[in-house]
């Protein structure tokens, strides 16, 4: 997914120093391989083929909206696209007659046609991770329990940190409408 660098740094990052651009583009990396996992979609686009279980009449594809579908096939024998109807908007295939063998689709999705929910979703991350990372150095790590040994061997942190931080509630928001559906 290429988000658009500007946004980042200019509206939800105001005053960033130029040394942070690595940081910036480290976080940014990272919220774009979230946002595509947690959503189970390639948002980058193009040509994909997926499998689905045999005589299913409604096919979900990961990735959507769908601009062409090329071939749809069952059991290795393609169908004749009078047998299927594709709901482009959504990246479904119904297929009134559930043909028996294992289905397979081959479709296309628009490249650089990231939705503007994914995009202001990896701002949201970015911003919010620059924050905790910036904080962090600010206080001096001060949420670290104990350190025991030389070197920082044995460095303790709460039980807090361990299990991650929770998504910031827009994040969440934005990305709901945006998921695959999970079969």
């Amino acid at each position: 997914m290429a988000t658009p660098s500007p946004p980042v740094t200019s509206l939800f990052l105001p005053g960033t120093d130029p040394a942070d651009a690595t940081l910036i583009n480290e976080l940014t990396a990272a919220a774009e391989a979230f946002v595509a996992g947690f959503c189970g979609r390639d948002f980058a686009g193009g040509t994909f083929t997926e499998t689905h279980p045999a005589a299913a009449r409604t096919v979900f594809l990961r990735n959507y909206p769908v601009l062409a579908v090329t071939v749809v096939s069952a059991g290795g024998l393609p169908l004749d696209a009078s047998l299927y109807l594709v709901h482009a908007d959504r990246g479904v295939v119904a297929i009134p007659d559930g043909p028996p063998g294992v289905i397979a689709v081959t479709y296309t999705t628009a490249t650089g046609a990231v939705p503007p929910a994914a995009m202001l979703a990896v701002q949201e991350l970015v911003a919010h991770w620059f924050r905790q990372v910036k904080t962090g150095q600010a206080t001096g790590q001060l949420n670290v329990l104990a350190v025991t040994g030389s070197g920082g061997a044995g460095t303790q942190y709460p039980w807090s940190q361990s299990a991650g931080t929770r998504l910031p509630p827009a994040v969440t928001q934005l990305l709901q409408a945006l998921r695959s559906p999970r079969l």
